[in-house]
This record gives C-alpha cells, structure tokens and sequence, in this order.
C-alpha cells in the first residue's frame, strides 16, 4: 500500500508537468483524460478526502482536549471550541503562505509520536511477552483505514505544484517526502507492536495518558501525566494545522465553481507555442514559457520575456521598407 501511494503521488505530480498550463486541479485531469465523467469522480472523490479528513480531526481533537483538561466540560463542549479555533486557520489564502505554520504541525506529530513511544518503552519494561494477535475483519479494516488517512495528503499534490517555484522537482520532492514519511511509519508501528503486540488500542496517545483517578494508563502501567500532556499538545498543534490544509483544495474549487475565481483565461498552445486569450484573438509568438505566480497576487500569469511578430506581419513590414 505505501510503494503504490508513492507512485500514484509521483504519476500524478508527472502528469500535471505534461498537461496544458489549464490544468490546474485534479478535477482539470480527470477532464482531460475522462471528459466530464472524469472530472466529476475526481471531484467527487477528493471533496469526499478534504471534508470527512477534517472531521475525523475534529473529533480526535475534541477527545484529546477533553482528556487533557478533564471534569471541565463534555466532549461536545469541547468539540465546538474546537471548531472555532481553527477558523482563523482557514484563513490562510494560499499553502505557500501558510508553509512555516505546516511545518509547526509536523514538528508537533513528530515530537508528540517521539514521546509517545519513549513513555510506552519506558512504561512496558519487565511485562511478559506480547500475546500472538488475533486477526478479525475488523482489525484488517481498522488498519487499512489508519493508512488511508496517514497517506490521504495526497490530494494536496496539485495545490503544491500549482504554488510550486519550479514545479519540475515536484515529482523528487514527492518520491523524497513520502518515503521519509512511510520510513517514519513503519518505525513507528515496529516499535509499538514490538512493545505491545496488540493490546495497544486505537491511538498511541490514548494508551500512554494516565486516568485522572487511578493514575495508570489503559496498559496498566503508571505514566507521567505532564508529559502525556505534552504529548498531547504536540498533537493538538498538528490537528489544527492539518484541519486546515485538508480544507485548502475544497475551498479552492468552490471559489472556482461559485465565486469564477482562479480562472486562467490565457493560456499556452504547447503545438503552437502561440499565446491564445478567448477574450481577444492574437497571433505572437512566445519566446519564453509560462511562469506561474502565486495565487494570492494571481490566479495565473504568464510572464513572456520576447514577443516576436508572425511571419505574416514580417512580410508585410519588408513590403513597406521596400515600398518606401
């Protein structure tokens, strides 16, 4: 499953690079290879990712702040705080303008993934050998599900390429990333199962926190509670950050279909090499390729270093000269 999201990630990356300067969206690739079938099952499937992704996040952050800040208010009190925190988030117009904030919640996961394992070891020391795992349907599924959404960033590839300064090493950024991310996964889950074989429950996190009573962990072993919260932060900082990139796409096509924004109105003729605007009809050469700007200046530009006359205008200009 990782080796085939990594090449769909790839072949995706790679496909934009050979598409028309149009093509901005998955949904502008589904269009182009399937018409209008394919534009709307690749629409469909990724609103489908950027909108369920972001309220799995929100219950997962409802539950971690119920548990750090515990008798207070209930899980729903909690959940609604939730939502509104992370609304100025979603304010951020662009992924390029929001990179450092993107960087902060993956520092965040990996401190919160670090600590949870160091207080998990350091916890399981001395316990009797893992039991042999039981293998259910559900498991099976519950794990196919944890990986669809570790790898579910995916549908950001064409918001990151699109924003990208060089999009040509977009295709080793993401071969680079991803594999980076599956190493870090599968060290993750070694360690874990290693430890715990399959009493460890749904989230790593949720097996280190102490209950606020007894002062143990749901494994029976007594843990830190200050750095379970810690923890507990580091993933909240991520949850946040990742709620609104999920969301970055979504809000991106709807202001393309509601509001008419982000629409290129001039674009390149690759056959050609000729600049065609359906607004106003023009024959010049382009001396240079697209260069595509920012979508908070623009939605897109095209940055032409030489406009050179046709032939046809050369000729009419060296019967003038010879006219005169």
């Amino acid at each position: 499953m990782t080796c085939a999201n990594v090449y769909a990630s790839v072949a995706c990356s790679r496909v934009m690079l050979c598409a028309p300067a149009s093509v901005r969206t998955f949904g502008d690739i589904g269009e182009m290879c399937m018409g209008k079938a394919g534009r709307f099952l690749v629409v469909s499937s990724q609103m489908a990712v950027c909108l369920l992704g972001p309220c799995v996040f929100l219950v997962l952050g409802g539950t971690l702040l119920s548990s750090m800040f515990a008798n207070t208010f209930p899980q729903v009190t909690w959940l609604i705080i939730m939502v509104i925190s992370v609304l100025p988030v979603c304010l951020t117009p662009t992924l390029k303008e929001g990179d450092g904030a993107a960087f902060a919640g993956c520092a965040g996961t990996v401190v919160a993934d670090i600590i949870g394992i160091v207080v998990l070891l350091s916890g399981m020391q001395g316990h009797p050998s893992v039991p042999a795992p039981e293998f259910r349907i559900e498991q099976v599924l519950g794990a196919f599900g944890n990986f669809s959404l570790a790898f579910s960033a995916g549908v950001l590839i064409s918001a990151l390429q699109r924003q990208h300064s060089d999009p040509t090493k977009m295709p080793r950024i993401i071969f680079v990333t991803m594999t980076f991310i599956s190493c870090l996964f599968l060290t993750l889950s070694v360690l874990a199962y290693s430890t715990v074989g399959c009493q460890i429950s749904g989230n790593l996190l949720f097996s280190i926190f102490p209950d606020s009573k007894t002062g143990l962990a749901v494994l029976g072993f007594k843990a830190d509670r200050g750095v379970a919260i810690l923890a507990y932060l580091g993933m909240q900082l991520h949850i946040t950050i990742a709620f609104a990139v999920f969301l970055h796409p979504a809000f991106y096509t709807l202001e393309r279909l509601i509001i008419g924004m982000h629409l290129q109105s001039v674009y390149v003729d690759i056959e050609g090499e000729r600049v065609q605007n359906p607004a106003v009809t023009t024959n010049r050469l382009v001396g240079k390729r697209v260069i595509q700007t920012d979508d908070s200046v623009l939605s897109s530009a095209l940055v032409i270093d030489s406009l050179l006359p046709t032939t046809h205008t050369r000729k009419n200009l060296l019967n003038i000269d010879t006219l005169v």
